[in-house]
């Protein structure tokens, strides 16, 4: 799978970010706007509570790609009920393990047009200094040329994980039960 530069570059920066003694990951608070300002409309970072991912942060671009503001809502509410559980599984495994990944995936919305969609997930330290948040790049996959329609407010949007994907190992390996990416199907 070839990964945007936009991707390499967030994987990149996040290596060199500092970790609190034994952390694993970095702190959220770790990212600083300005040292990657193009990124910032094309980023989110949300936090895991159990079953809910809350959002406490989505970038400019993302809420335009959405036509609705997300920031303090359950991302998981935007999830079909029978994808949740697969969806929360890979989640969980970027924060738990840590390991990141990418996606390629399709974004259908019922204004009549798709997104080719590249996702990025970071483990990133939440307030309590474990590896409960996500810090996600969202960002027109590489080479995908789309023309947007007009955004209507509440129109839902259809999300195929069914494309390529890959683990990316921040220096723990991976999940023995990482599983596949590609098999994931999801609606929000």
């Amino acid at each position: 799978m070839i990964r945007s530069q936009q991707s390499v570059e967030l994987e990149n920066r996040w290596r060199l970010w500092p970790k609190a003694d034994g952390a694993r990951v970095p702190h959220r608070n770790a990212f600083k706007p300005y040292e990657l300002p193009a990124l910032v409309p094309n980023l989110a970072v949300v936090r895991l509570k159990g079953e809910r991912c809350v959002v406490l942060m989505a970038g400019t671009n993302i809420t335009e790609r959405i036509a609705a503001e997300i920031t303090g809502l359950d991302y998981m509410a935007f999830i079909a009920p029978a994808q949740r559980g697969q969806v929360l599984g890979v989640l969980k495994k970027v924060c738990g393990h840590p390991a990141g990944c990418c996606m390629h995936l399709d974004s259908d919305y019922s204004r009549g047009y798709t997104l080719k969609l590249e996702i990025t997930l970071l483990p990133v330290a939440g307030d309590g200094g474990t590896g409960d948040c996500i810090l996600a790049l969202s960002v027109p996959r590489p080479g995908a040329l789309e023309t947007p329609a007009p955004h209507f407010l509440g129109d839902p949007i259809t999300s195929d994980w069914q494309g390529p994907g890959e683990w990316i190992d921040l220096g723990y390996g991976l999940p023995a039960d990482a599983g596949k990416l590609d098999e994931l199907k999801v609606t929000i």
